[in-house]
């Protein structure tokens, strides 16, 4: 989707490192911590896809 934004090629990986940097210069708890956050998220949309995906096929 688009944010309405123009923003230059080279800002978007600038805009990446940072946000994943801070949390390694933090340290290994702090990657840990996200690290659950995501894997967490990755569950919860894969019971989703299994519970709401079969009513979207078509046969």
């Amino acid at each position: 989707w688009s944010t309405g934004l123009n923003l230059p090629a080279w800002i978007s990986p600038l805009l990446i490192i940072g946000f994943f940097g801070t949390f390694v210069y933090h340290g290994t708890k702090w990657v840990d911590y996200i690290n659950r956050f995501f894997m967490i998220g990755l569950a919860i949309t894969y019971f989703m896809i299994v519970v709401f995906g079969p009513s979207q096929i078509n046969t």
